[in-house]
């Protein structure tokens, strides 16, 4: 039977398994392919998460910080108009405990 085959019948079958791999390959390629662009959208989806959970985070720490100074404040004796005196003189006192608040409700 091997003597009938001639060098044009087995370099065609060799082209049509090489072909075969060929396409087994290229489906594995793009099933990969696929399952890594679903993986980098998982990853950015999770990284901006991450960023927008850091920064309600710092905002919630400067509006901790800002109300511990006035909280201080008050316990030093500082009654309303004295109070109104040192964010006069001291802006750092209240401001940072009012802007970020609006801003950590938008994380």
């Amino acid at each position: 039977m091997l003597n009938r085959l001639k060098v044009v019948d087995v370099i065609l079958i060799a082209l049509v398994c090489y072909g075969l791999i060929q396409i087994i390959s290229g489906g594995l390629f793009y099933s990969v392919q696929t399952q890594d662009r679903h993986y980098f959208k998982v990853y950015q989806t999770l990284r901006e998460q991450q960023t927008q959970l850091s920064a309600s985070w710092v905002c919630i720490l400067q509006a901790r910080d800002g109300f511990n100074q006035a909280r201080i404040s008050v316990l030093n004796g500082a009654g309303p108009e004295e109070l109104c005196r040192q964010t006069r003189r001291h802006p750092t006192i209240l401001p940072p405990c009012k802007r970020p608040l609006p801003a950590c409700m938008t994380h």
